[in-house]
């Protein structure tokens, strides 16, 4: 016993420098957060007197890119895929896959042997919820991609289930309860894999007085900065 004793000790020992580099990572992390959370807040980056339903050129140090027609003005995010993104999406992906192989297994099926098959009533109560599954794993992560402004509507497309896009779309009519704004993620929501780098930014969109629909902006401060300001300039234009 007085061996086992020694031996916790000892291990206690070893890991408690461990344990501070761990806590120092965190604290600086935390930081730089910080920092960066400060800076988008002060930064307004549209600098443009002109108030219209299109994107204003970014300038140099925003480093976006934004393409202009007669009818839309659309702005590119190219955000690099997270693992977290491409695991749930692969996750996502098999068990849309597997539930659809298993529908169509029961409808061959015409025999009414069962015995590698499920029965029309287990297929009735087993589909909806694998299928509620693999959307809510493919919608775990799904970063901004295009952000479409016209006198009409505005859209903002999103990358789910790591290939496919999906879409929300906000009438002109209904600019003017619509309020926008964003905040920078919080380090516990943070994936494994952006330890090395600053944490994503939440784009919040809301209708009235109904409850906010949250977006990923996988952007720097000022890129962030930036598109709070067009969008609320859009917003402007629209409602005035």
């Amino acid at each position: 016993m007085l061996f086992i004793g020694d031996f916790s000790l000892k291990a206690k020992l070893i890991l408690l420098p461990f344990l501070f580099v761990l806590l120092f990572f965190l604290w600086r992390k935390i930081k730089r957060t910080k920092t960066s959370y400060e800076e988008f807040s002060k930064d307004k980056t549209q600098n443009s007197t002109t108030i219209s339903w299109q994107w204003h050129s970014p300038p140099a140090e925003v480093d976006l890119e934004v393409e202009q027609s007669a009818d839309e003005s659309r702005l590119r995010l190219y955000s690099t895929r997270s693992s977290t993104e491409i695991f749930c999406g692969l996750a996502g992906i098999v068990f849309a896959t597997l539930t659809l192989c298993m529908l169509l297994a029961a409808l061959l099926n015409t025999g009414g042997n069962y015995t590698y098959t499920i029965s029309p009533l287990g297929l009735a109560c087993v589909t909806p919820v694998l299928l509620l599954l693999a959307y809510g794993l493919c919608s775990v992560e799904t970063p901004v991609t295009d952000i479409i402004l016209s006198p009409n509507r505005l859209i903002i497309r999103r990358r789910f289930a790591i290939y496919f896009h999906k879409s929300t779309t906000y009438a002109a009519h209904k600019a003017k309860g619509l309020t926008i704004t964003a905040n920078v993620q919080n380090i516990l929501q943070s994936t494994v894999d952006q330890f090395y780098r600053l944490p994503d930014f939440y784009l919040y969109v809301k209708k009235g007085f109904g409850p906010s629909k949250r977006f990923i902006l996988r952007c720097t401060p000022k890129q962030t900065g930036w598109i709070v300001e067009g969008l609320n300039q859009w917003v402007s234009f629209i409602v005035h």
